[in-house]
């Protein structure tokens, strides 16, 4: 819980520090107070927050969530045409290894 709380603090303390430096204003950081050190000091934080949810998660979870599925923009498209069709969704295995597929009829 506490890797967790560290990566959200990194990832976010990165976004004020690179708006900064980008702005080219003053703001004090592990480099200084030029735009420069503060530019370095965001990707410092940015880097230590994915490192450590590298080493916990690991780099594919993203890639696993539900966000970045592609049946959710085939269900979108169906939606926006207003009209009911049957669609064959196929789906990754489960976590114990068992393939599972079936069609839905999305209105």
């Amino acid at each position: 819980m506490l890797v967790d709380f560290l990566i959200g603090l990194f990832a976010v303390n990165a976004l004020p520090h690179y708006l900064f430096g980008r702005l080219d204003t003053g703001v004090l950081s592990l480099f200084g107070f030029s735009a420069k050190g503060n530019l370095l000091y965001a990707g410092f934080c940015l880097t230590l927050s994915i490192g450590l949810f590298a080493y916990k998660y690991g780099l594919g979870a993203p890639s696993e969530h539900m966000i970045f599925d592609d049946r959710h923009r085939a269900d979108e498209d169906h939606m926006l045409r207003g009209r009911s069709q049957p669609v064959l969704v196929c789906e990754q295995a489960d976590r114990q290894g068992q393939a599972k597929a079936r069609v839905e009829k999305i209105p």
